[in-house]
């Protein structure tokens, strides 16, 4: 029986908290900075950057808890408190992987995109989605009918 977490999950954990904190500081300051400045596209950039750490760590985390097991709830524990806290984590997890993954998306559609951390660009998936050849035949031949 596992009696702790293993550190990779504890590593990750406190990463993904410090990650966090960062993301709310970041979008409840940038959206007062002026439009069309270099400070706002800096903070906007910066906060795409975390954002999109947050959903490589939060992959990370999801393997690593696939991997090693976790330990027990304590017996003392209650059935329903059992379940309201594994629905309550699955919740957590799956927004921490839907907040970034729809801004990264979001941002794919703009004329920026992300510069990750302003080393280099993310490449716009959307654009070489749209220009394979099942997604012209398949997706798009779909939506065009209905």
């Amino acid at each position: 029986m596992v009696e702790k977490y293993h550190k990779s999950i504890i590593t990750l954990h406190w990463l993904i908290a410090i990650i966090v904190l960062i993301l709310i500081a970041l979008g409840l300051n940038m959206v007062d900075i002026e439009r069309r400045t270099p400070e706002r596209a800096f903070y906007y950039n910066l906060h795409k950057s975390f954002g999109v750490t947050l959903l490589l760590l939060m992959m990370a985390r999801i393997y690593f808890r696939i991997k090693f097991k976790s330990p027990p709830l304590p017996s003392s524990v209650s059935i329903l408190q059992q379940t309201v806290a594994k629905a309550s984590h699955f919740i957590l997890y799956l927004s921490l992987v839907l907040m970034p993954l729809s801004g990264l998306i979001a941002s794919q559609f703009t004329k920026y995109g992300v510069k990750y951390f302003g080393l280099f660009k993310i490449c716009n998936f959307i654009q070489i989605l749209y220009g394979t050849k099942f997604f012209r035949r398949n997706i798009l031949f779909y939506f065009s009918k209905n």
